[in-house]
Formats: structure tokens, sequence, C-alpha cells
């Protein structure tokens, strides 16, 4: 990764940044942020100077550090979280219990749960560390497979991150933290973000090699047609919610591959363009029975289109007008019976 193409106001922004002096204050606040992991840094550290920013999520907790001198920071045995590695300048010595790995810009690491953790750098470190809860990566690992998931998923400890599904992960984390900084963001919906997180789980899961990939490479049947009616039931009945394939994986009974591949036999088609066309159905209706009060930014809002820009193009895509001309031309109507 090259730091220099990184805005640092995006890694560090003002409203989100701690600085540090003290040694004891950063250890503190590191555990805080890793859900209580005691994070060890050693005290013989000169000059010692530090600055974190952390977002915290729904699955996952992005945390950006700078620290100015070579440190030696032991987190022990990481607990239920994942914390994917991705160094922006310097190198570090990653010794996850007996593997050990370096890490440096290009060069990142997954660490897995269950295993003592040790971070060694002979010079200053600046990293963007991406927290992964347990539970939660094991959840969508059964959606994707449509398996129980038993025992731990243990990760290979280093990737490239200039290629392929290391790229990728780079890629995704650098938008995330983009985006989180603008206010306007997509990703501040809910929805939106949960989108973001499966995306990021993912490509984790598909990605980086693990000892449960072989069940990701296996041959996945086409779920049948009483499987997609199913998911079509349940996203009209329930399209005003956050409606996930987590959800519809959950009452279908199917992975989500196997749903993807029955749309997209049997409907050309997938599950979230057949949820958004249900969700434009309901935006139209709501235009159609237009009250002096109604504005086209309500009705996206209320069926879950939080960009009005986005919302008005497929509407015209669905539909053959905009938004706003199917409120004009009916705006109209009642003044001719008037007249």
């Amino acid at each position: 990764m090259d730091s220099a193409l990184i805005d640092r106001s995006v890694l560090w922004p003002a409203d989100n940044t701690r600085v540090f002096h003290d040694v004891d204050q950063m250890r503190e606040a590191m555990s805080q942020k890793f859900q209580g992991h005691r994070f060890w840094i050693d005290k013989s550290v000169n000059n010692f100077s530090a600055k974190v920013s952390y977002n915290r999520l729904r699955s996952l907790g992005v945390i950006c550090t700078s620290i100015n001198e070579a440190s030696h920071v032991d987190a022990g045995e990481l607990e239920q979280i994942f914390v994917v590695i991705l160094p922006l300048s310097g190198s570090r010595e990653l010794r996850l219990g007996q593997d050990v790995a370096i890490a440096q810009p290009g060069i990142g690491a997954v660490a897995s749960p269950n295993e003592r953790f040790i971070i060694d750098s002979t010079s200053r470190l600046e990293t963007i560390a991406v927290r992964v809860a347990e539970q939660k990566l094991k959840d969508h690992l059964r959606v994707l497979t449509g398996r129980s998931v038993k025992g731990r998923i243990r990760f290979d400890l280093s990737f490239n991150m200039d290629r392929g599904n290391g790229a990728t992960l780079r890629n995704l984390t650098e938008f995330l933290l983009s985006e989180l900084v603008n206010r306007d963001s997509l990703l501040h919906s809910p929805i939106a973000m949960r989108s973001f997180e499966d995306t990021f789980l993912t490509a984790l899961l598909c990605g980086q090699p693990h000892n449960n990939s072989v069940r990701l490479e296996a041959r996945t049947n086409i779920a049948a047609p009483r499987q997609v009616k199913l998911a079509e039931e349940y996203i009209r009945a329930n399209a005003h919610e956050d409606v996930s394939i987590s959800d519809l994986m959950r009452v279908t009974g199917v992975s989500a591959r196997s749903l993807f591949l029955a749309f997209n036999r049997f409907r050309q088609s997938s599950p979230m363009a057949y949820l958004r066309m249900t969700r434009l159905n309901h935006a139209r209706e709501d235009l159609l029975r237009w009250a002096p009060d109604t504005s086209v930014t309500q009705v996206a809002l209320k069926w879950g289109f939080t960009h009005v820009g986005r919302f008005s193009m497929y509407y015209r895509e669905q539909f053959g007008e905009n938004p706003s001309e199917t409120m004009h031309r009916l705006t109209r109507t009642p003044n001719a019976y008037r007249n």
C-alpha cells in the first residue's frame, strides 16, 4: 500500500483522532478498542508519540494508528475477533502463536483468534487494522455455504496487498474510510452499511485461504423455484424493512450462492434486484397517492433509497419517467376537474 496516495485527513480526521504522549494511556485506549484485550506497549520507547482514530461499525471496527518510534506490542490472545492488518509505513514482525510473518507496505496479515499476537517494529509505524467479530464472520460463512461452522476459522497469516483479493481488501478499506468522513455518504445508511460489511466479509472469506476454504469451493445445487417464491414473498412482506441476503437465507433454507443461481436461472435477475423493483413499485404507489406535503425525497427514504439521485435513475429506468414527473402529472389532474 502506497501511503503517499492516502489522504491523511481520511485516516486521522480531526474530530475522530486522539493524540497520545503517554504509553499507559495508549495501552488503555487500544485495549478498549479491541474488546478489552490488553495491549502491552514497551515503555522504553523514547519521546513517545502516537495518534489513533477509530470507527466502530456493525460487524467491523477500523482503527488507524501511528507510532513515532520502534515499539513492542503484545495483544495477548485474541478472543472472538480477527484483525486484518494493512501496513501503511514501516516494517514489523508479527507472531501469531507459532507463525511468524513480516508485515510492511504491500504485505498485510490476518490474525486469527485464540493465539497470542505480538508485533515488533524497528521503526515508525502507520497501520490500518480492521477488527472483525468472530461470530459475525462464522455466521456469514454459514450464509455463503448453507452449512453450520464447527470449530474456529483460522486464516493463513500473510497476504499480498497489491494484487488479487489482498488488493480488494485494501481498496474496500480505503473506500470505507473515505466515505465515513463524508457526511452525505450513502454508507451512513444502515442498509448500505450492512451491504458493505457483507461485501467485506465475503472478500475476506473467499480470498484469504483458511481452514474452511474448501467449503466455499464445493459445488452448490441450484435452489428449486419454491425457494425463489419464498424469497419473493418475504421481500414483498418486508420491503419497508432492512432485508439482507442473510434474512433470505434463513427464510428459504438455502445458501446465498444457491439463491443467486436460482434467481438468475428462473428470474434472470438477483434477489437484491427483485427487492429494488418491489420498493420502486411501492414508491410509485405512494407518488400516485400524493398529498400536499409529500416530496420525492420523503418517498425515496421511506423505501430505503438514501441517495435520491440514484432513486430517480432507477425509477426512470423502470417506469419511463422521473418521480417528479409522476407527481407533476397528477397535480394537474385535480385542477382539470375543478375547471
